[in-house]
């Protein structure tokens, strides 16, 4: 018969946890936080907006900008923290991040880089609506001329090139050690792009439990509940904040920036100094049951 490693109360405890914290803690802290924070991204694009023409790094900075941020609101909204989808955002997030800090970076020596950059994702689009044309799909994600209009938004599809490839023939790594950031590539590049891929170590993690009975060698047995992982939700804010602050740089004067949620053992302090004041304060008051019985038998013998 199997054990399940789930059922040793230190493992569910350890488990539960964090996912406990999600809930109670880290969404109430960030909900208005995040709120207010992405008014003012938007408020700051407008403010610094200059023409109403396509201005390809403005619209760039900014829509990188709102797309990372976004993925965090979402990851906090829906609680997903300590989800199996937490680490394929937070790999999403990684992207977003160096290939700003790369267009940054690639645009002191060549302007024009915000340009082709527009311009591979417009090729892109082209690519998919060419592609559900030919072949009729329908699919419940995406509507065929939505993604027609956005190929056709700068010039009309005919004149939209389609490039296969990075669109600046270079991978994620290469432009990690360009942007001086290889150590928060080699951090969380290959743990989030193994969910991304499904390959077996993501798989195991997610999935899988050891059986605990001595007989059974530890195999593995899969988990009997969805997966509660650890949460990915501070890592994901040093992420954002540095989007945030590449922001900052090339459109001075944005100081937005997210603060860390506190940690389990400060919020089970917190909680244990309120609860301890509580009670403090109950014992203090004067208890005037006696009082209140003397004073009923006064009024009855009178």
């Amino acid at each position: 018969m199997c054990i399940p490693s789930s059922s040793i109360p230190p493992g569910l405890e350890g488990r539960y946890r964090e996912f406990e914290t999600e809930l109670k803690h880290t969404r109430p802290f960030y909900f208005d936080t995040t709120k207010n924070l992405r008014h003012d991204l938007v408020t700051h694009c407008l403010t610094t907006s200059v023409t109403s023409a396509i201005d390809a790094k403005h619209e760039a900075v900014f829509g990188l900008a709102l797309y990372g941020l976004g993925n965090f609101i979402e990851n906090n909204f829906y609680r997903s923290g300590v989800s199996v989808n937490a680490r394929s955002m937070l790999r999403t997030l990684l992207e977003t991040y160096l290939t700003l800090a790369y267009l940054a970076e690639k645009s002191k020596t060549e302007p024009t880089i915000w340009d082709e950059y527009r311009m591979y994702g417009n090729g892109q689009a082209n690519l998919v609506y060419r592609k559900f044309e030919e072949n009729n799909f329908q699919t419940s994600s995406l509507k065929p001329e939505d993604i027609e209009a956005i190929a056709n938004e700068d010039k009309w599809v005919e004149f939209v090139p389609i490039n296969l490839g990075h669109w600046d023939n270079l991978d994620l790594r290469k432009i990690a050690e360009i942007v001086g950031e290889k150590p928060l590539y080699d951090k969380f590049f290959t743990y989030t792009s193994g969910f991304v891929h499904a390959n077996w170590a993501a798989v195991r993690e997610s999935q899988y439990q050891k059986c605990l009975n001595p007989l059974h060698r530890l195999h593995r047995i899969p988990s009997f509940d969805l997966p509660v992982m650890g949460s990915a939700t501070n890592d994901m804010v040093e992420i954002v904040n540095k989007i945030l602050l590449t922001v900052d740089e090339l459109y001075p004067d944005f100081k937005g920036r997210l603060d860390f949620a506190p940690a389990n053992k400060d919020i089970t302090d917190n909680e244990e100094d309120e609860e301890s004041e509580t009670k403090d304060e109950t014992s203090s008051k004067p208890d005037q049951t006696g009082d209140i019985a003397a004073e009923e038998n006064t009024n009855g013998e009178a």
